[in-house]
């Protein structure tokens, strides 16, 4: 995995892609994060329901 740094657009275009899948993972991360989150929620109002 190679960059060639040519120019100031390909820098920028790199750039701009690492940027961008960075910003998707931490996106992701935190819809996962939430969702994991709101089924523990909902298995714990289930489990405590049958109490």
């Amino acid at each position: 995995m190679g960059f060639f740094f040519t120019d100031k657009k390909t820098l920028d275009i790199a750039y701009l892609l690492n940027f961008s899948r960075v910003l998707l993972f931490d996106l992701w991360m935190m819809a996962t994060q939430t969702w994991f989150k709101m089924c523990a929620d909902f298995l714990i109002l289930i489990f405590l329901g049958r109490l």
